[in-house]
Order: structure tokens, then C-alpha cells, then sequence
């Protein structure tokens, strides 16, 4: 059975699991959740589970210099970075099952530009596309996803949409 969970529409928190810590949160004239600075986070508490999922997130950017902006999978308590603006303005990856840092080159990011991430885990593997356009190779992430979270560091993000549709496994012949 397919479920549909969302967190964010259009700027705003509709999930009461969404903890925005110390961010500025949704403002009339501005285009999106704002959250920025170190030590701010959008945490959402998912419940995708070991299932294969779909999570969308609409976004942008305020600048692209290093600032350390990252998605991250909580995957089985431990973290999972999909860095889009690393050290050197860098998209990379590291943690949890993932390991150390793994640098992709230079971020795909420009500032004050509207994205859409998709994130698709099928039977434990994690494709992850930028506008529709595969960004990386696939990731392995097989444990239970218990919570997704934008860390925007030293950058501030403005997020339209954050949502998470589930799909039950399909079974093998």
C-alpha cells in the first residue's frame, strides 16, 4: 500500500514531527521555510522504514561558498550526508554505512536557483537525482530511515516541499 507523508508544502510545516531548530520558519513574501546558520536543522521524523521509498524536497539557496549545506538520512540512529556545498564548493557523501567523505566534484548548486531533490530507495539502494537528473551513483541504505533533516551551516535554505511517499516492497518470482 502506497502512503504519501508530508512535511513541508508550500513553506510551511503541516507534520507536527517536523522540529525546525532555531530556524526562522515561514514568512509572508518569502518563498519557502527559512532556516539558517550553524547549529539550525530541519529535522523530519519519517516513517519509510525499510521499505522502498520517494522523498521530494523543493528547494534553494542563498549562496554557494563552502558552507558545509547537506541532506541528511538518519539511517538506524546514524547519519547519512549528501553534502551539496563541501569544502572547495564540493557534492559529496559520507557516513553511517556510506563511510568516510567521498567527494563527487563541484557542487551542481547555484545560488538563489529552485531545485527539486528526489531521493528513490529501491530493495536498499538509493538513487539520488537533482532535477530529475542522477547526481551520483547509487547508495547502498538498507536500515530502517527514521528521519531525514537539511543542515544548512553556514548557508541559509529555503525549503517549498518536503514529503515522503512509501511503496511495500514488490515481491520476487
Amino acid at each position: 500500500n502506497k502512503q504519501i507523508h508530508v512535511g513541508i508544502m508550500d513553506g510551511v510545516e503541516v507534520d507536527v514531527t517536523v522540529n525546525t531548530t532555531g530556524c526562522t520558519g515561514h514568512r509572508p513574501g518569502v518563498d519557502g521555510f527559512m532556516c539558517g546558520g550553524t547549529g539550525r536543522h530541519i529535522h523530519w521524523s519519517l516513517r519509510c522504514g525499510r521499505s522502498d521509498f520517494t522523498i521530494w524536497t523543493s528547494f534553494s539557496v542563498k549562496k554557494i561558498s563552502s558552507t558545509g549545506l547537506s541532506f541528511i538520512l538518519w539511517s538506524d540512529s546514524m547519519p547519512h550526508h549528501i553534502g551539496f556545498d563541501g569544502h572547495q564548493m564540493s557534492l559529496s557523501y559520507e557516513g553511517g554505512a556510506w563511510g568516510d567523505f567521498h567527494d563527487l566534484g563541484l557542487s551542481p548548486l547555484k545560488a538563489n536557483v529552485q531545485y527539486e531533490l528526489q531521493l528513490n530507495r529501491q530493495e536498499g539502494e538509493l538513487q539520488v537525482l537533482l532535477n530529475g537528473v542522477q547526481i551520483m551513483t547509487p547508495l547502498l541504505i538498507k536500515g530502517n530511515v527514521e528521519m531525514v533533516s537539511w543542515s544548512p551551516s553556514m548557508n541559509t535554505i529555503l525549503v517549498q516541499t518536503l514529503y515522503c511517499s512509501t511503496q511495500a516492497s514488490k515481491k520476487r518470482e
